[in-house]
């Protein structure tokens, strides 16, 4: 298995966040495009969700729909229901280029608390297995950063905010998907023409301060809420003996029992639930 599968089919953002209302869970961060009804976030922010909750940091808040799923590139975007077209926010540009050193800030709602921004710089061009659609910094994002922006020192979207590598002797290794990946999921959400590749004239360098102030108000906190199961519990019949199950099916259970692994595969360490870790001690994680 890939490596790239192993981080998406992990599915653990660092654990879940407890929810502020019946049935809503804190899942990550996302942005506004401008001139849209659009959030762009992580697809693994979203997931299978069957409510979405995208909530503004001046208190509007609006029910989304996902739209557009790109699980190679783990890019969602949602449209906002009831929503009116903003005439500032996120612009696209997807010929903005990722170089080793420049300084870098991340916007979002890390560790379910209010938003926030952190800086660093991009440590390499490409992320793991030399993936050209990612990149690697060290801006210390956390839990609930997913999906949020990456902005560089002139105020210019780099990327999406993604995960991260902790690992014995390992320090400050955070991931990021590249905005010119997001060519794809703007094609299907029919956006491409709104943006494209440009060529970015001379611009003043920002403080963090400057880049949170401007662009904070377009970074959006993403809840989502599973739909509850109204099947009723399965009945089971009193005294009736299970029918055997086929020899193979046995010898399979028999090597479950003695290995402790379960009926889907290799099951993951008990503590893997939260962080996600391998058995190789890494943790690859989503945030």
């Amino acid at each position: 298995m890939r490596l790239w599968a192993l981080i998406v089919s992990i599915a653990v953002i660092f654990g879940a966040s407890p929810a502020h209302t019946a049935g809503w869970r804190a899942s990550g961060s996302g942005f506004y495009l401008k001139g849209t009804t659009h959030i762009m976030t992580n697809l693994h922010v979203v997931g299978s969700a069957k409510s979405v909750r995208v909530s503004f940091p001046e208190g509007e808040s609006y029910t989304g729909i996902v739209i557009v799923r790109d699980a190679n590139n783990d890019i969602a975007i949602l449209t906002l229901l009831g929503m009116s077209a903003k005439q500032k926010g996120f612009y696209v540009n997807l010929g903005t280029e990722i170089e080793p050193g420049m300084a870098v800030h991340a916007i979002g709602y890390p560790l379910d608390s209010g938003i926030g921004i952190v800086a660093g710089q991009i440590s390499s061009a490409t992320g793991l297995d030399q993936n050209i659609a990612k990149f690697t910094m060290t801006a210390p994002i956390n839990e609930g950063n997913s999906g949020g922006p990456v902005i560089d020192a002139y105020g210019n979207l780099v990327g999406i905010a993604q995960g991260g590598l902790v690992r014995r002797g390992v320090e400050a290794v955070r991931f990021g998907t590249k905005i010119s990946a997001a060519a794809l999921a703007l094609g299907q959400a029919k956006l491409t023409r709104r943006f494209s590749i440009r060529v970015a004239k001379k611009q003043k360098r920002l403080t963090s301060r400057a880049i949170f102030k401007t662009f904070h108000r377009y970074v959006v906190k993403i809840e989502t809420k599973e739909a509850a199961s109204l099947a009723p519990p399965p009945r089971v019949a009193k005294n009736t003996p299970s029918p055997p199950a086929p020899s193979s099916e046995l010898e399979r259970l028999r090597r479950v029992a003695r290995e402790g692994d379960d009926l889907l595969g290799e099951r993951l360490p008990q503590d893997a639930a939260c962080t996600g870790a391998r058995k190789d001690d890494d943790d690859l994680t989503q945030v």
